[in-house]
């Protein structure tokens, strides 16, 4: 019985066959050897310990119990400082033991044969700490937008914070629980679940936290946001910025949906004079592009929502882009993707650097504390510590999700502007198109004529799907298929199936390239023409 006491305590140690007259082990790590020595003097089953040769080697252990904290506030940090006594007289800093808990070991060496161990509890909860705090010659910080997550990780521990701490606490759950009525001035009615998201996104507006609202495509973010932007409109003037062939829709589906707040397309034309004018219920829309070439004018500017669509664009937080788009001030960010951005570490930093600035530290100290080990090393904890960061932050809801909220089918309309060289091609077989129809006309070939314009509208119809089936030379992609090749990406990332139609067969050759990076050919099925005889194929 005793022996099995032992076994029990300590499943490193193979079993000893029954019928041997005594056990012997011989531990190969230091650890294990360290745990042997911690765990047996507290067993009943053990008389007492012999070291034949040698010092004895000792080891006090150091439990949650016996770690005291203490929270200060300050700017955009809060601070902590602490110690954990233990016994003989033993005492550890804060700073010493989250340092500790970063080594693969659970025992500090303390000299003469004595060591520390911190417990499995100490130990995993130091852990925690340690992952989001940042540490120099002021002692030990975490960012304020981790409150609620620090008073989940400081449970159990003997804490006294200062009354600012007590207060973003308090100020967390209140608005947690704070009904929050849709705008009257809304022109729709949402979705059970759309009006979650929308509820969401104002308590974390109001907790003074960004947000992401990562839903499926399809599911509407757009409109979700437009209640949100109603309801904070009186507050003072925002900006979304969004991809150049998405700011139409933006414009397109205010008009509709919230007729009352006062839209702007941030264009070529009084530009200085849109972002200054701009005010309460007045909502400015601009593209990626013109806000890093504009700069200043849009930095200077104090937005109170800040909304930043397809925040894709901003994956790459080393680009002028992203930079440009991090400098601007706000009181409220809130990123929309189509994609999971929990699946991309460096996405997810990117995005939630724009959302909560300092949340998850510097770039490089979070690819220490979590993208190596989580996409190298594949450790759960990590990855366990980062979604509990996180997830007040980010909300995902996919089609399946809420399928049965779903009407039978959703349509999106994707308005496409041509660039300025497919601008340019297209007009000049416009020209080309009516100089050959007059000159037809003017030889009075009217049968010809006829003939004539049908072909060179086609031919424009062609050139309007991509510049290429016309003019196989045309230097760069049209913007339809990039369009597509970025609405494909989403479709593959979510894990949906695609049917695409195209009325001109050869389309496929300009849209093939594009789609081998995204998927495997085994995915890619050709649809034959549909036959003449039927009109409604």
């Amino acid at each position: 019985a005793h022996l099995n006491a032992v076994l029990d305590a300590l499943p490193f140690l193979d079993n000893c066959a029954s019928d041997a007259d005594q056990c012997e082990w011989n531990v190969e790590t230091a650890d294990d050897a360290l745990a042997l020595v911690e765990v047996l003097p507290t067993l009943p089953a053990i008389a007492a310990l012999d070291w034949p040769k040698g010092k004895a080697v000792k080891v006090i252990s150091v439990d949650l119990s016996q770690l005291s904290v203490q929270v200060k506030s300050e700017r955009d940090w809060f601070k902590l400082e602490g110690e954990a006594r233990a016994d003989e007289g033993m005492v550890f800093t804060f700073e010493a033991l989250l340092a500790a808990s970063r080594s693969s070991s659970r025992f500090i060496a303390m000299g003469n044969g004595v060591y520390a161990a911190l417990t499995l509890r100490l130990k995993q909860r130091l852990s925690d700490l340690a992952s989001v705090s940042e540490i120099d010659k002021h002692g030990a910080r975490i960012p304020r937008l981790a409150a609620a997550w620090m008073d989940d990780a400081l449970e159990g521990i003997d804490t006294k914070a200062d009354k600012e701490f007590h207060s973003a606490i308090e100020k967390l759950r209140t608005t947690q629980e704070q009904a929050i009525p849709l705008p009257k001035t809304l022109q729709a009615e949402l979705r059970p679940y759309q009006e979650d998201g929308y509820l969401w996104a104002s308590r974390l507006a109001q907790a003074g936290f960004g947000a992401c609202l990562a839903d499926d495509m399809g599911l509407g973010k757009t409109l979700q946001s437009l209640a949100l932007l109603l309801a904070r409109a009186e507050g003072g003037p925002a900006l979304i910025i969004a991809p150049t062939s998405v700011c139409g829709n933006w414009i397109n589906e205010a008009a509709r949906f919230a007729p009352s707040l006062n839209f702007h397309l941030y264009s070529e034309v009084d530009r200085d004079a849109v972002i200054n004018a701009a005010t309460a219920f007045d909502v400015v829309v601009a593209s990626y592009n013109l806000v890093q070439l504009a700069g200043e004018p849009f930095f200077a500017k104090q937005w109170h929502t800040l909304i930043a669509d397809e925040a894709q664009f901003i994956k790459n937080a080393t680009t002028k882009r992203s930079q440009a788009v991090f400098e601007l001030k706000a009181d409220f960010r809130l990123a929309l993707s189509g994609t999971p951005v929990e699946n991309r570490l460096s996405e997810l930093w990117s995005i939630m650097r724009f959302a909560n600035p300092g949340l998850l530290g510097s770039l490089t100290r979070f690819n220490e504390r979590f993208a190596i080990p989580i996409e190298r090393d594949k450790d759960r904890d990590a990855l366990h510590t980062l979604r509990r960061l996180i997830s007040p932050f980010l909300l995902r809801r996919t089609k399946t999700q809420v399928l049965q909220e779903l009407p039978p089918r959703t349509e999106l309309l994707i308005k496409i502007a041509p660039s300025k060289e497919e601008a340019s091609h297209y007009e000049a077989l416009r020209r080309q198109a009516i100089a050959e129809a007059e000159q037809a006309i003017a030889e009075n070939k009217a049968g010809q004529a006829r003939m004539n314009i049908l072909a060179q509208l086609t031919r424009l119809r062609r050139a309007a799907c991509d510049p290429r089936i016309v003019t196989p030379a045309f230097p760069a992609v049209g913007s339809k298929v990039q369009t597509f090749t970025n609405l494909a990406i989403e479709l593959v990332a979510n894990g949906h199936k695609a049917l695409v139609f195209s009325q001109f067969v050869d389309s496929s050759a300009c849209c093939a390239r594009p789609w081998t990076r995204l998927v495997s050919p085994t995915n890619i099925w050709t649809v034959p023409r549909p036959q003449r005889s039927a009109p409604n194929a």
